[in-house]
């Protein structure tokens, strides 16, 4: 963002979240090796760095289901209430995955919270790629994520590094998680070890959020949710663009189907997981 209550303006131009991945990162860094900021300088700027992207991250989130009307529907489900819309973005034509579900009755967004709250662990239980999602990094307004994912044979699997940003209560009864590889570098260069590195391919997140909404009655009274997703990556190696983005919808619609049959398993049995009632927070 060009405005707003930051302490240093880091760019002349807004940050593109799908591309400009480095932009605040550098520029914080070159700011701080110029004027040699003291220590108390620099974790400001390192904090205001953490508001401008996931500012920016918000604001596209916002700006891409603001348009996606526009957009042709590319699956359908119970009637048109999920749809998965489709964009290609960008000079490398990073494909978008909009996945909607409209009407959730009897699962509030409060109900999700428990998602939202454990992430690391609800992860890979709603997620059929996930094996595993650990919290490496835990920040001031972010967590660090590091992910592993198990990809069909012949497919080696992947791993990726990503922050994970929560805002919760966005507005009355509205929650989005968002999780982008922005400013990630550090992640990958203190968190990705050699035997890693032998053993998995490193894949990417541009951009991937849940975003729950309310549903109301004429009076006013939470009745259900409104789920919005967004899935924009890479799964690198030598996986053809094609043929990732011709499976990109159908993720994207089994995602919010899983997290949403999650609640409801776990509402149905009392608000313990069926699996293992044992939850803790990241």
């Amino acid at each position: 963002p060009t405005e707003g209550p930051w302490c240093i303006r880091l760019s002349s131009k807004p940050i593109d979240p799908l591309s400009d991945c480095t932009t605040i990162t550098m520029s914080a860094r070159n700011l701080r090796n110029k004027f040699k900021y003291s220590a108390a300088q620099s974790i400001r700027i390192d904090i205001n760095s953490k508001q401008s992207v996931v500012k920016s991250l918000e604001s596209k989130v916002v700006e891409l289901f603001d348009k996606a009307e526009e957009l042709p529907v590319t699956l359908s489900r119970q009637n048109g209430n999920v749809e998965v819309r489709t964009k290609v973005e960008g000079e490398e034509g990073r494909m978008i995955s909009l996945c909607e579900f409209k009407e959730i009755d009897n699962l509030v967004p409060d109900d999700f919270l428990v998602f939202l709250d454990n992430f690391s662990k609800i992860f890979p239980k709603v997620h059929d790629l996930v094996s595993s999602a650990k919290v490496i990094k835990p920040e001031v307004g972010r967590d660090g994520i590091k992910a592993l994912l198990d990809m069909p044979f012949p497919m080696s699997p992947r791993i990726m590094f990503y922050y994970k940003y929560l805002l919760k209560n966005r507005s009355p009864d509205e929650h989005m998680l968002i999780l982008s590889e922005v400013e990630n570098e550090e992640l990958i260069e203190e968190f990705f070890d050699e035997e890693e590195k032998d053993d998995y391919v490193l894949g990417r997140t541009f951009l991937s959020v849940y975003w729950i909404m309310p549903m109301k009655d004429e009076s006013g009274k939470v009745t259900g949710s409104h789920i919005k997703y967004i899935w924009c990556g890479d799964m690198c190696g030598l996986i053809p663009k094609w043929i990732q983005d011709s499976g990109s919808p159908k993720t994207s619609l089994d995602a919010i189907k899983r997290l949403v049959e999650y609640i409801t398993e776990r509402k149905a049995n009392g608000g313990k997981d069926p699996d293992d009632s044992d939850d803790e927070d990241d």
